[in-house]
């Protein structure tokens, strides 16, 4: 079986993000992670994978969605559930895990370069109004 993780930077429990949670209307099983980044790791035909894709795409027109890895998995999955952050371990490798939820980069600096300059342009806009 394989399995492909689509990725976006941040999905929360709300409309329109929630869609993620429909993987099931799209024939795929597996799971899903509501958080930055939203994920879902999609048991099922890669056609039925960038299906469930295009239509999170036309639901979020402002969100970006990626399949960021497609590999050989084992695990037998039944459904379509909302995953635990101990679901995820068991799926991923260590080095799966710390890359794809980029834990790493938030313990060591608390954001990225790319948020500290956005915070900055932000906050010149808010001083000069």
């Amino acid at each position: 079986m394989q399995l492909h993780i689509i990725s976006s930077h941040h999905l929360l429990n709300h409309a329109p993000d929630n869609f993620l949670s429909k993987g099931s209307k799209y024939k795929l099983h597996g799971v899903y992670r509501f958080g930055t980044p939203g994920l879902a790791f999609c048991i099922g035909d890669m056609v039925d994978v960038e299906n469930f894709q295009a239509a999170m795409e036309k639901k979020m027109p402002q969100k970006k969605f990626d399949i960021i890895m497609s590999r050989e998995c084992d695990m037998q999955m039944n459904g379509w559930e909302e995953a635990s952050m101990d679901q995820l371990r068991e799926l991923l490798t260590p080095d799966e895990f710390t890359d794809i939820l980029k834990i790493q980069g938030t313990a060591n600096t608390g954001s990225n370069n790319n948020n500290s300059s956005s915070k900055g342009k932000s906050q010149k806009g808010k001083k000069k109004k």
